[in-house]
């Protein structure tokens, strides 16, 4: 049996090393390695201060209010659904300064950010994910990229970093032992953001676990889901554009557009099996399940019915969720030309789903 540990290591770069020793990294992205280790030069120091001064305190936190986890597969809707929601200061939640900076108070952490702000607005950073959305510190982000950047194994988007591995990022959750490990270094992390925001609600959107309701449950047996469903097609288009930008920025390994296209009808099919295969194990008073035509078409009725289900104070968050809406307006959405021979692959696909029972987008 693993056996949980008060103290933890943060941003431990021994475990990049050990991922690299394991999976391989292709002597074109020699570079890019070197970039990731200089990263876990500059803040293994704060990491490791946090680590001494903060982690028993983590370890002990206790989280009394169930969190709500927003649910779907990639390119779904769950982001626009996460930055409405969190609109509402009664939630907390990974942000994007958690792949950057630790959480500890050191001196000069906030001019550096600062700093970091202006260069963004300035230069116009933008994510690498969406087509003219600039990299905001404060934005909320996914738990596992938060937790990828601090060198945190087992998290999905490390095979973003060795797509041509062996590494399955779904299969470090099924064994007994490797589930009981992975849900100890998943609360930590959780109770790392309760610990810093005591009396706020967690407030998390992390496409991977659309497969792990299960887990989840485990942990949290009163937690609230909302899942959120978009068109097979315009997902899969989208989901390909997704990856063939996110390995551009994070692969170590070499990699072609079959592999890419292989990778999405794996992970599409795997997180909908999943999901299938487990939601009823939420009790119906803690799930809902919405449409992104609809939260893009009145995304203000889309969040009221959310509040409505779970009775949540909706007076908390109508004046900055208006604003939120004016600004998602500005969002370009991806454009994309059909091809015949993806569109017959995802076509093929879906009957497959069908007759297993498994599609869930009507």
């Amino acid at each position: 049996m693993y056996k949980k540990r008060e103290f933890k290591l943060i941003g431990n770069p021994l475990n990049l090393f050990l991922l690299v020793n394991r999976y391989g990294c292709n002597f074109r992205y020699l570079g890019r390695l070197w970039f990731y280790i200089l990263k876990s030069i500059i803040f293994f120091p704060f990491y490791f201060l946090e680590s001494v001064f903060l982690s028993k305190s983590y370890s002990k936190m206790k989280i009394d209010q169930s969190p709500i986890f927003i649910l779907g597969h990639h390119r779904s809707g769950t982001t626009l659904l996460h930055k409405l929601i969190s609109q509402d200061p009664q939630f907390c939640y990974f942000k994007n300064s958690d792949i950057i900076f630790p959480r500890l108070n050191t001196p000069g952490k906030k001019i550096l950010k600062l700093f970091l702000t202006f260069i963004i607005r300035t230069f116009r950073i933008k994510t690498f994910a969406y087509n003219n959305v600039l990299f905001e510190l404060d934005d909320p982000q996914e738990e596992d990229m938060c937790m990828t950047g601090m060198f945190e194994p087992d998290t999905f988007y490390w095979k973003f970093v060795f797509p041509n591995s062996r590494y399955d990022p779904l299969m470090v959750i099924e064994p007994e032992i490797a589930n009981q490990k992975w849900k100890n270094t998943y609360s930590f992390y959780l109770k790392r953001v309760q610990y810093h925001n005591k009396s706020k609600k967690l407030l998390f959107k992390n496409p991977p676990n659309t497969a792990r309701v299960k887990t989840l449950l485990e942990i949290f047996p009163n937690a609230k889901f909302i899942y959120i469903n978009r068109d097979p097609y315009e997902i899969i288009y989208s989901t390909i554009r997704l990856w063939k930008k996110g390995l551009q920025v994070f692969s170590l390994q070499r990699y072609n557009d079959i592999l890419i296209e292989d990778l999405v009808f794996k992970y599409f099919k795997a997180f909908h099996k999943k999901y299938i295969s487990e939601k009823d194990f939420i009790p119906l008073a803690n799930l809902i399940e919405v449409k992104y035509d609809d939260l893009k078409t009145d995304p203000l009725s889309v969040i009221k019915t959310i509040y409505h289900k779970f009775n949540l104070n909706f007076d908390t968050i109508e004046e900055p969720l208006l604003k939120q809406i004016n600004k998602e307006k500005e969002y370009k959405v991806f454009k994309y030309q059909r091809k015949e021979r993806l569109d017959n692959r995802i076509k093929l696909m879906l009957n497959e789903m069908t007759m297993s029972s498994l599609i869930i987008y009507n």
